[in-house]
């Protein structure tokens, strides 16, 4: 039996409400001082109902409603939720030299002025296996505010807003001169979805993102999914779908890069696709460099630019440089200039498996299969199969065979390891859903081998069948709740 310790301060207050009723809390639920190294672990607690003072007061005061560690801890399967800090609604590590460690954590309806789930602008950290879900800033970083060097990987950021500024999920921090150190933050295998311009940079981050969603975000002004502003950006291996510029004279839907201040950055794209995005500026991509004495590169390789309903491509002002390394389909005339290299495609439909429920597959007679450049190109595509024969364009990977699968992400994360199989199907599925799951197996024809149902009640729900006596061949992992489902390609 496991049990859930909570920490909270005061029994009448109201959820969601953080101003009424709080004045009476003290201040932080937990309080951590340099003593706390990385060999310390903070695990299993709920911490909710924390608070600081406004932005008007100063120092401890408005620092980690939830959480004020001036050490650096472990922590580990906790829970924060309706916390309140002017600094970091659930957690601020502030002041140590060591790595933080946060894993297994879920930050849920927290709020603050900078970084509604963390504010950290001194530790190192590595967030792993994370949920950051309905956390509201009135300044920027909805979900994780860092000004630091910064790993996060296979963490999920839904419905994080910044309404009067940026970053509703994640806001990046770093120097402002052209000679400062960039921070580097690194970005794997995330979620973003339903977040409000969801990832937000100020000068100088080294932003690494590969093998991640950016599905259905929105952005009031510029960058539904991303607006990186004087970084140098390394995107791999990821897909932005639907995300928006909303405002009538928005800019970037998927991507605004901007540079100024006499900082020179570059931009390297490579195997990702960019789809459905909307803005009235550049549905793709919005590029904008205003100073004459420094330079900005974009450079291009097997990307699919995809996006009906406006510009693949648009230069807001200056003239930033575009650079393509070749493999790269673009469905309108916007990059024409530029796409010059091997295997560039222009005004070409890619021939997804089915645009209008956004499978992004490719069918097996695409333009796009074994047009991709191999130096420098992902292993793996985004589900984790491998490149098969030459690369292909974007970021799923035809895999030469007939596939019955309707892969929607929104419904969880499904993976399966190896893949191929030999006695063993291991299997694990997140999401956010909990409830009775079935689990079924078929083959290519589309019939049954086996079926199992079972209980999900955490975040991630692990299984392993024994698939000794099944043939060798190709199958569909089918998980379903009833109304979504996700199914995968497993080879044996």
């Amino acid at each position: 039996m496991q049990l859930e310790l909570i920490l909270y301060h005061h029994g009448d207050d109201t959820d969601n409400d953080f101003f009424v009723d709080r004045q009476d809390n003290s201040l932080h639920v937990m309080f951590l001082t340099d003593t706390v190294t990385n060999v310390f672990t903070v695990d299993g607690f709920t911490i909710r109902n924390g608070n600081t003072e406004p932005g008007a007061s100063s120092g401890d005061l408005r620092r980690g409603g939830g959480i004020l560690a001036y050490g650096a801890p472990s922590v580990r399967n906790c829970y924060f939720t309706q916390n309140y800090g002017y600094f970091g609604g659930g957690l601020y590590p502030r002041g140590a030299i060591d790595d933080i460690i946060i894993e297994d954590c879920v930050f849920e309806n927290n709020r603050g002025q900078f970084g509604g789930g963390v504010y950290n602008l001194s530790n190192p950290a590595t967030v792993t296996n994370c949920t950051f879900n309905g956390n509201l800033v009135d300044g920027r970083g909805g979900g994780l505010y860092t000004g630091t060097n910064c790993s996060v990987s296979n963490c999920t950021f839904t419905n994080n807003l910044a309404p009067s500024s940026s970053g509703g999920a994640l806001q990046l921090r770093s120097g402002s001169a052209p000679d400062d150190v960039p921070i580097i933050v690194d970005i794997t295998d995330c979620l973003f979805t339903g977040d409000n311009e969801p990832l937000s940079t100020a000068p100088l981050p080294l932003l690494n993102i590969q093998n991640t969603y950016f599905l259905n975000n929105t952005a009031i002004e510029q960058g539904g999914g991303i607006n990186i502003s004087n970084g140098i950006l390394n995107l791999s291996n990821s897909l932005f779908d639907t995300n928006f510029a909303t405002d009538a004279d928005g800019i970037g839907g998927a991507i605004s890069l901007n540079t100024s201040d006499s900082i020179n950055t570059t931009f390297t794209s490579t195997n990702n696709t960019i789809v459905n995005n909307i803005a009235n500026t550049g549905a793709g991509i919005s590029n904008w460099k205003q100073a004459i004495d420094h330079s900005t590169i974009l450079t291009l390789k097997n990307n699919i630019f995809y996006n009906p309903l406006g510009d693949d491509y648009i230069i807001e002002l200056g003239d930033p440089m575009v650079v393509s390394a070749g493999g790269n389909l673009c469905q309108d005339a916007s990059l024409d200039t530029y796409l010059t290299g091997t295997n560039d495609l222009l005004s070409t439909d890619p021939e997804f498996v089915d645009f209008s429920n956004e499978d992004y597959h490719l069918q097996n007679g695409s333009p796009c299969i074994d047009m991709g450049i191999l130096g420098g190109a992902p292993l793996l595509d985004l589900e984790g199969n491998p490149r098969v024969d030459e690369v292909d364009i974007g970021v799923f990977e035809n895999q030469k065979i007939v596939s019955t699968r309707d892969i929607r992400f929104l419904f969880g994360k499904l993976t399966i390891y190896p893949n191929p199989i030999q006695d063993d199907l291991n299997f694990t599925f997140e999401s956010l859903l909990n409830g009775e799951l079935e689990i079924s197996v078929s083959n290519i024809e589309g019939k049954i081998i086996f079926r199992d149902k079972i209980e999900k009640t955490d975040k991630e729900v692990s299984r392993v069948y024994d698939v000794t006596k099944m043939p060798k061949g190709v199958y569909n992992l089918t998980i379903s709740n009833g109304e979504k489902m996700n199914t995968q390609q497993v080879i044996k």
